[in-house]
């Protein structure tokens, strides 16, 4: 892991106790969206603040979520390795979402994957502390299906559940590029990917979909991120399984050879760390 810049001793234990606590809690990775402009803080300080709705990728912590977050900032505001007071955060399609209030320390500088952006741009990790009200209720995307699951409809399902892929940015793998288990029981799948994790485009799945064309879903994959010891109590599942890379939740018991597919699957969309 690329060591972090830190400007006090103080800041640097604070940051390696939170990289300890990433390691230590595999099983409580978060990716949520925060209020407008939260306040995020080291040592109770105000480092940074973020726009209504931006996505944090985020551990629980003593005092609240250590969260991490992956932003371009221009090339002019970094200087000794630190990022300027008041230097503007963007996106990665170069929207603005926050501020720095503070000098910031980072992790990692890497190049922006849009070329356009990388002429003036760098991409940078920053981290830092707020507490559980900075979320966004229904900003957790598994438990959000699992409350479109439960909830009753007057229409279809499709239409509420392209709603629900549309609001948390899932991606519908590419049909070819399916494991030959899956696409040969006529299965579609939708990919959440981890985002502010790796300074990479490969950021490894936080949630899978598998569908049986437009009529409901088989599957559900969880990688090794659950909140807390939180067990989602989705309806109408017929088989739970835990693996190596996350949780399964079947609706339709799974042949051998189905099996095989989501396991497949998983371990092609586990990102490689350096």
């Amino acid at each position: 892991m690329t060591n972090v810049t830190m400007i006090k001793k103080t800041d640097l234990n604070r940051v390696l106790f939170i990289l300890i606590v990433t390691l230590m809690l595999p099983k409580s990775l978060l990716g949520q969206w925060v209020y407008d402009w939260t306040e995020i803080r080291i040592n109770n300080q105000i480092e940074f603040t973020l726009m209504d709705s931006t996505s944090v990728y985020a551990v629980p912590s003593i005092s609240g979520y250590a969260i991490q977050k992956r932003v371009l900032v221009k090339k002019s505001s970094i200087e000794n390795s630190h990022l300027k007071e008041g230097s503007i955060l963007y996106n990665e399609k170069g929207k603005e979402i926050g501020l720095a209030i503070r000098i910031l320390n980072f992790k990692e500088q890497v190049s922006p994957i849009n070329r356009r952006l990388a002429k003036k741009h760098i991409a940078i990790i920053i981290n830092g502390e707020v507490n559980s009200t900075s979320f966004i209720r229904d900003s957790w995307p598994d438990r959000a299906l699992v409350k479109l699951l439960r909830q009753k409809r007057s229409g279809g399902f499709w239409p509420s559940f392209e709603v629900y892929l549309k609001k948390f940015n899932f991606e519908k793998y590419r049909k070819d590029g399916l494991p030959d288990e899956i696409s040969n029981a006529g299965l579609e799948a939708y990919v959440l990917p981890f985002k502010d994790y790796l300074n990479k485009k490969n950021q490894g799945f936080r949630m899978i979909i598998f569908t049986r064309g437009t009529s409901g879903i088989q599957c559900v994959m969880m990688a090794d991120n659950e909140i807390s010891e939180e067990k989602l109590i989705f309806p109408k599942v017929k088989l739970f399984e835990e693996k190596p890379f996350g949780s399964i939740y079947h609706f339709g018991k799974p042949n051998k050879s189905q099996s095989e597919g989501y396991e497949v699957m998983a371990y092609d969309l586990l990102p490689f760390q350096d």
